[in-house]
Order: C-alpha cells, then structure tokens, then sequence
C-alpha cells in the first residue's frame, strides 16, 4: 500500500472548492429522520451551549469545536470518490443549503454557496457531484418545487431530510443565531479526511475500520459498569446472558435500538432536569441521558440506588430487564398495526419519537400486563391527539418544539394510575394543542401531503367503522404501487368553470386544496376520472368509500350507520349535487366536525378504564 493521508479538515476546508463523485454501486443515501434530527440535536446543543446574544460574531472563534468522524476517499483517476461517509457529507450539504436560504448578507450567502457548488459554464456544479441527485440539489438551492413522486431513494430522502432540518432546527438559529451557527459550522466542525491512492487502499482502509477494534458503544460501557459491580462471577454470567439477550432482540429492529431503548427507559423513570431554554445553559438529565447515559448513570448511582453489589445486579435483573421489554413491546406495536393500539402506530408514522419515554414513564415494575397496556394507551391516545390537532392548526410537532413540553408531562404522570393520567393529559392537551375549530382552512399544501393523507386515512377508515364497512387502515396509507391510494380533489384542477364563484385563480385552488375537498382514493380512480366534471365524478364516489359515497344522496338510503353518525354523533354530513362555494364551506365544517370524534380527548377516559 502506498502513501495515505489523514488530515483534520473543517467543513470549509473539506467543501471548499472541492468536488467528490461516488460510485454508482454505493448504497443510496438513506439517513432517516432520526440521523438528521441527532445530528442537528447534537450540532445545536455544542452550539448553544456558548452562544449568547450578546456575543459579536467573532466570539464564535472561542466556541468549542465538534467532531463529526472520520470519511475516507479515494485519489484514483486524479479525481476524489467518496469510499465511506457520503450520509454525512449529503447531509452537511443539505444543512448548508438550508443555512445559506435564511442568511441576510449576501456576503454570508456567497461563503456558504462556494461550499455547496462551483459554477462552471453557467450552471451550478455541486461538490458532492451524483447526476441523479443534481436535479434535485438544485431545486432545493434554487427553493423551487420538486415532484417526489417516481422519484429515486436518494432522491426522496434528500428532500425529506430538508424538511426535516427545518422542523428540528431550534428557533434561536432560525432567528438571530443563524448567521453566528454558519460561521461555527464551517470553521469549528472538523472530519478527519482519510485520503488513499486508490480504491483498493481506500475500501481496505474502510474494512479495517469497521472489522477490527471497534470501540465500545454507550450500552456496552453501561453494561460493563454495572455487570462490574453485581456481585460473584455466576451472577455476572446470569445477568450477561440476560443483557445479551435483550440487546440482541432490539438490534433486530434497528442498529441503534439499543440505546434508545436504554435512553427512553432512564429518562421516562429518572430525568428530572432538562437543559432550560436559554443561551449558556447546560445539560441537565435529560440532555446527558440522550448523549452519555453511561457516564449519567455512573455519575448518579445514588440517586439511582446503586448502593450495593445485590442492588446493581436487581437493576440489571428487575429493571433493565422490564423496562426494555416493555420498550420491546411499545416498538412492536409501533412498527405492526394492532387492532386497540393504532395509536401507536400512527404516533410513529408521524416520527413523535417521545412517545416511547412517555409512555414507559407512568408504567410500573409490579403492573400487570393489562394494566401497564391501559397506561401506555392513554399516553400513545394523548399523544395522538396532540399530533393531530397541532398539524391541523399549522403548529410543529418536531423534536426541539416538542421536547419541553414532553419533558413535563412525562415527569407529571411517572407512575401514576391510567385514570389519574387521563385527568392530567387532558389538561395538557387544552394547553399545549388548540382544537380543531380554530383553523377552518385546513388543507393541502406544498410541504404537508404526507400530514394530509394520515389525516384522511384516519378518517376514512373511522367512518368505514362506525358504518359497519370492512376495510384496511395501512391500505389507505399505502401510496405506492397498483393498489396504493391518491389524494383525490373532488373538484378538478378547472379554474374556468368556476371563475364566477372565485375570479381570483388562487382562491380557487386555496378552496380546492381544504381537507373538505379531498378524498382518499385508489391510484386507478384517479387516474381514471380525477379529471371528470364533480357531477360526473360523484356517481363513481358511490363505488367507493364511505366517506366518498356521503357527496351522493343514494348514499344516505337504507344507511342506519351513516344515519346514526348525522343524528346521535352531530356530523352534519349532505349530499351534493353541485359544489359551491358555500357547500365547500360547510363540507370542510363536516371534515373539521369528524376530526373532533376521531380526535376526541374522551378517549384518553375509554383508554383508561377496561371495559365492563
């Protein structure tokens, strides 16, 4: 092997003027919401953690630098391929892109561009250079739309990670840090840059890396500490294999399932601090248990009851053991729909990772299977409820917004009774999440089609219920393939036939865009008759689901279900034979009317209490 180079570089020393290609036969980029919500958790929390608004923008070249590992590329053919780490250098692309739209100066902007592209020729030529991304990098530089649909893996989860570093983005770098956090950014997070020859040299490198002297992970230092401190060498045996076990079980979900099992445990049991939101704050329980929670618990083995070798070896035995079986059970549930726990189900679709700490918090080691299933579906129902109303009113649900407000519930209902729960989250819900009549304009927009089509299956699927109709909940949320669904507008995409009713062209796509003239329908309807005039297309509602039958009046013959619904549950629902503005108006009153029944926080009493 010849000569390799390794260097500590800066993110503007690594992007600046550069250009990396990766190879066609590298994985897609597939960092999920949870990598990129970690790395700007972790990015902003260093951050912060000196930042003061006080400060002058070169107090920044005091801040502690960070970290952000190794990636190692290859020489060969004169140019530099990327053997290992393009899911951080397409994420820190992204970040950048991200940072460079909200900066003011344009002198701010043009350092941050030169780390994203070069331009050559007229067009922009991105340093991370993979043709079927470009076009998408650019739309997102350029801050123009771009269809997902049909769209490739890395593609999709480009665009979807941006999203998401705008939501998980505390506001104090959306607002007067932002400029002062770009600065840190590309001067004081620094990568080791592991340079070969050749390919050859470069993936020998990444075997060598990856296969021999791997350091040890968070859980196995835990493990170690506490196995350590159990007692004799038949104990320790005992424990091990139970540990081993475990872990073995979560890695089957996730590589990293292990120590967000560990992570919800201890901070739904044991957190009783969270880093106040505030600048020059630091780390509280909270925070260290989701960056370090083995030194947390070495540091606060009293608080813990860590006082000798019998009461180690019981955390390991009773605790540990309990606590991620329970967190076993509560991701199973999340990951397969279960008939009674589809809140779970939903909450993870939505990417509320809380769910897990708050649902672990008020269960007990001595409860009962049914009873400790009661707790964690008040929670998940809560939970579900909040997620609802808050995407409805436009407000973010994401981790940063979320995590205070989490943080308290979850201390206010640790090991508390389901009953006493429902009281409690009931009272947060009128706090945290206003209802669903505060917004009578809900809808689809550019960046909410995921949000909007939940929202329909959800509804949907309640009303096949409640009107006897065998049908699927994961069908409906199905959006790909021949048997996926479509959001369908019942009115078409005409602005001409109804210019009287609205002159203006945005008007009426704002009224056709309200979840009240949306349905959910199968991809081949739409594609069929999605452009059909609205009486033509109602006649082919009726061969559809409930809630596409109700804009017929053949609907509501011999239907006690649907009847019930108008009379005993209060949902005005009517036929249509024409659609004006006013009956667009009172539908999306029926829509916002069916989400309060589905949303309902009487379910948090049903959930708490076991039926007669």
């Amino acid at each position: 092997m010849t000569a390799i180079d390794a260097k500590a570089r800066n993110v503007r020393e690594l992007l600046g003027g550069k250009k990396y290609t990766i190879d066609y036969f590298q994985r897609e980029y597939r960092w999920r919401t949870k990598e990129i919500g970690e790395l700007i958790s972790d990015l902003t929390v260093r951050f912060l953690a000196k930042w003061q608004p006080s400060h002058g923008r070169a107090e920044v070249a005091k801040y502690p630098s960070y970290f952000l590992g190794p990636i190692i590329v290859s020489g060969e053919g004169g140019g530099t391929s990327v053997i290992d780490g393009q899911q951080r250098l397409t994420s820190l692309s992204i970040l950048l892109i991200w940072l460079h739209h909200g900066l003011t100066l344009e002198e701010d902007r043009k350092q941050i561009a030169d780390l994203i592209f070069t331009r050559q020729y007229g067009a922009n030529s991105y340093n991370l250079d993979v043709p079927e991304r470009t076009a998408a990098i650019d739309a997102l530089y350029r801050q123009e739309p771009y269809n997902r649909d049909g769209a490739p893996e890395s593609v999709r989860n480009i665009l979807d990670r941006y999203d998401d570093i705008d939501e998980a983005m505390p506001e104090e770098i959306k607002g007067p840090a932002r400029a002062m956090f770009a600065d840190w950014l590309i001067e004081q997070v620094y990568l080791v840059e592991i340079k070969s020859p050749s390919d050859d040299d470069g993936y020998a490198i990444f075997e060598t890396m990856n296969d021999r002297g791997l350091p040890l992970s968070p859980t196995d230092m835990l493990k170690s500490h506490l196995l350590a401190n159990a007692g004799s060498e038949s104990v320790k045996v005992k424990l091990n294999a139970l540990w081993k076990g475990r872990i073995d079980q979560l890695l089957k979900i996730d590589k990293e399932e292990d120590a967000d099992a560990i992570k919800s445990w201890l901070r739904a049991k044991f957190a009783d601090k969270i880093r106040e939101r505030q600048a020059g704050a630091q780390p509280e329980d909270f925070d260290r248990i989701g960056t370090e929670f083995h030194r947390w618990v070495r540091d606060n083995g009293a608080r813990l009851g860590l006082t000798d070798q019998s009461k180690f070896a019981r955390f390991v035995e009773r605790n540990f053991d309990f606590y991620t079986g329970w967190y076993l059970k509560l991701r199973e549930a999340a990951l397969t729909l279960t008939v009674g726990r589809e809140a779970i189900y939903c909450n993870a679709l939505a990417n509320f990772t809380m769910q897990y700490p708050l649902m672990l918090a008020p269960i007990q080691t001595g409860d009962s299977d049914d009873v400790a299933w009661r707790k964690a579906m008040v929670v998940a129902s809560f939970v579900d409820i909040l997620i609802a109303r808050r995407q409805w009113n436009g407000k973010s649900i994401d981790y940063n917004t979320m995590q205070y407000a989490m943080f308290l519930a979850m201390k206010e209902i640790r090991d508390c009774s389901a009953p006493e729960m429902a009281d409690l989250l009931k009272k947060r819900l009128d706090a945290d999440a206003p209802p669903f009549s505060y917004n009578t304009r809900f809808g689809l927009w550019s960046a909410n089609k995921k949000t909007v089509r939940r929202f329909l299956a959800r509804l949907t699927f309640w009303i096949d219920q409640k009107v006897g109709v065998s049908s699927s909940l994961v069908a409906y949320l199905t959006s790909t393939g021949a048997q996926g669904y479509d959001i369908e507008h019942v009115i078409p995409d005409q602005h001409a036939p109804y210019v009287d009713m609205f002159p203006a062209e945005e008007d009426f796509q704002e009224y056709r865009n309200r979840l009240g003239d949306l349905l959910l329908l199968p991809r081949s309807f739409n594609r069929s008759y999605g452009d059909l005039p609205y009486p033509e297309k109602r006649e082919h509602y009726l061969q559809q689901n409930v809630l596409a039958q109700t804009f017929h009046e053949k609907a509501y013959e011999r239907n006690p279900g649907l009847r019930r619904l108008i009379e005993e549950w209060g949902i005005p629902f009517r036929p249509y034979d024409e659609l004006k503005k006013i009956d667009l108006e009172q539908r999306q009153a029926v829509v916002t009317r069916l989400a309060e029944e589905v949303w309902n926080a009487a379910r948090l009493t049903d959930a708490a209490n076991p039926p007669n």
